[in-house]
């Protein structure tokens, strides 16, 4: 039976190079003309690397902002300048240790590339036929291909070698654990205008006009850009394009099998090398001896690997018969394969699924409309180009054109309507008043004009105007600090000696708090207040309309005792310990940089943008 082994963290730099390769040289057409895009002192970069950098850091940067950053907007956030950079650098790393003499011998870079999965045969061992075949598929030569291990691995010892065993004081550690160990015990309760025992009285112009006029950005209105647009988007142009029922049945007919789809089964598989093997396994399993899970562990793949997803009876061909006929949970097999005897688990039962033509129908017109929108808009915007130039009007281009005229007054953050589009509201906040239309390209494949009629400026609206509005805010204003005012009575009282029954709040103590604690019900940061007090002290805190009066019980020290305590100092010394060792090596990384020679081929390298 096969056996996993583990991945030397030497080797994932091959393994990333192949992989990187596998996954890019399929989609972005690149020449084989340019083999090489830099070189860093005497180490080259090949065209195959720098993809392989740019797709792995915009595949970090997607897993921030979402899979739908294009590589144009990770060039616009840095990211490119980044990755290569980070290339650079390792290179540079590279480039030292051939300068200073340090390598590894062939036997060693050979143990390590048979380590690397993507040359593992079906047995779950090395294959040389695999290897070869992996490295030509991205257009690698061996030799190429284990000089960039040797390099890699003697980078790596490099990098032991300067920050490998750096530590910090123990007593950095312990000092952080000791602080973020201490325990708080509080008691708290809220104090509402149900507290509040005087009646607030109604406002009098006098008080309305003070708050109007010590409130100014309340009342104002800001700036307002109006303006008149013509606008064509590929929602508006289907609208007008005509789909004929046949050209509908026929996108349903070619796309029937996601629309009829055959009863399926969600299937685990395990391959062995001959009969004897399999039928065993199927006896252990049976007999209760050991389960399917246990069996794929004790053979050494993970339940990703023997996954095989939704199956038809037809896709598994001669054991697809004993599959269907199986109940979920069952064991079936062994069933021959091209691979060999097999031992199949049913995991789920899917049923035949059909959806009517009818039911998709309107989303399938709308697609081919759609589909052909752009031609359309193409079309609108070469005549468009020409009305502009020629100082055509918004009003102008409307009756001309299939363009839609529409008409907005904008502020600082409206995004309905139009506004949904960035680049509508970058060329609001940009337009200026009496300037020619411009045409502009939305992200979707449409297009608009607009003009700047008029810019509203921002205005403070008088208190007649705002007057409702005035006295509600006004009164909750005046609620808040007759709260206040009453909480800060209450806490003197629970400081002489009070209690909070007493004073009719419902009080509530809490277990031992550390500061990162956050307290249900009452402001942010109150356990940061908590551990400026002394035992006793007693105070009041609020934040967005929760007023509390705050009592500090007692306090504790960490309990070095603790597991929980023992388990965070050493999370915490770990994570120090990296630290220093990636400052060590950020400043010798530094210094390796700026003394080495960095050179790229700017064209091949914009080559490669455009690709991806």
């Amino acid at each position: 039976m096969a056996t996993k082994k583990r991945t030397s963290p030497f080797v994932w730099a091959g393994f990333i190079l192949i992989a990187g390769g596998l996954m890019i040289t399929g989609g972005l057409g690149l020449s084989g003309t340019v083999r090489n895009v830099g070189k860093v002192g005497d180490k080259t970069v090949t065209a195959l690397e720098y993809q392989g950098a740019m797709q792995q850091g915009l595949q970090q940067m997607r897993q921030m902002f979402g899979n739908t950053l294009t590589f144009a907007q990770f060039q616009q956030m840095g990211g490119e300048a980044m990755a290569r950079e980070q290339l650079v650098q390792e290179r540079a790393l590279e480039n030292e240790a051939s300068r200073i003499g340090l390598s590894v011998g062939d036997l060693y870079v050979a143990r390590q590339i048979q380590q690397i999965s993507a040359f593992q045969g079906l047995t779950g061992g090395f294959s040389l036929e695999t290897y070869r075949a992996a490295l030509r598929q991205v257009g690698l030569a061996e030799r190429q291909f284990e000089d960039a291990q040797r390099d890699a691995i003697a980078s790596g010892l490099l990098s032991s070698a300067i920050a490998g065993d750096l530590t910090m004081p123990a007593i950095y550690a312990e000092t952080l654990a000791r602080f973020r160990g201490e325990r708080r015990v509080i008691t708290w309760a809220a104090v509402t205008a149900a507290n509040v025992t005087t009646d607030i009285p109604a406002p009098t112009e006098e008080d309305l006009q003070a708050y109007h006029d010590s409130h100014p950005d309340v009342f104002t209105t800001p700036e307002t850009r109006r303006v008149t647009y013509a606008a064509l988007t590929p929602e508006m142009a289907a609208e007008t394009i005509e789909v004929s029922e046949d050209e509908i049945r026929a996108l349903y007919d070619q796309r029937i099998d996601s629309y009829i789809v055959p009863e399926r089964r969600i299937v685990d598989r395990l391959t062995f090398n001959n009969d004897a093997d399999a039928t065993a396994a199927l006896a252990r399993i049976q007999s209760g001896e050991i389960t399917f899970t246990d069996l794929a562990n004790e053979m050494g793949f993970s339940l990703e690997e023997i996954d095989q997803g939704e199956m038809t009876e037809a896709a598994l061909g001669e054991g697809g018969a004993a599959v269907f006929a199986a109940a979920t949970g069952d064991t079936v097999g062994p069933v021959p394969s091209r691979f060999g005897p097999v031992l199949y688990r049913v995991n789920v039962d899917l049923a035949a699924e059909e959806t009517p033509y009818d039911a998709v129908r309107d989303t399938l017109r709308n697609e081919l409309a759609a589909s052909r929108a752009g031609r359309v808009i193409a079309q609108e915007k070469a005549s468009l180009t020409d009305l502009v130039a020629g100082g055509a009007q918004i009003e102008d281009i409307v009756n001309l054109s299939d363009l839609r005229s529409g008409t907005l007054d904008w502020q600082e953050g409206n995004t309905e309507g139009m506004a949904a589009y960035e680049p509508f509201r970058a060329a609001i906040a940009a337009a200026e008043i009496g300037a020619f239309p411009a045409i502009v390209d939305l992200p979707d494949g449409g297009i608009f004009v607009l003009r700047l009629d008029e810019i509203v400026p921002p205005r403070v609206q008088t208190l007649d105007e705002m007057r409702a509005y005035a006295e509600v805010m006004w009164r909750f204003q005046a609620t808040q600090d007759a709260v206040a005012t009453e909480a800060a009575r209450l806490a003197e009282a629970v400081e002489g000696g009070a209690t909070f029954e007493e004073l009719g709040l419902t009080a509530t103590t809490e277990p031992a708090l550390t500061r990162s604690d956050v307290v249900a019900g009452t402001p942010y940061g109150t356990m940061t207040t908590a551990f400026t007090l002394d035992s006793g002290d007693v105070t009041t805190l609020s934040d967005q309309g929760t007023v509390v009066i705050l009592r500090l019980d007692s306090i504790a020290t960490a309990d070095e005792s603790n597991a929980t305590y023992t388990a965070d100092r050493d999370a915490l010394a770990q994570t120090l310990n990296n630290s220093l060792a990636g400052d060590v090596m950020q400043a010798y990384g530094g210094a390796v940089r700026a003394t080495t020679s960095v050179s790229f081929n700017e064209t091949a390298v914009s080559s490669i943008n455009t690709g991806l």
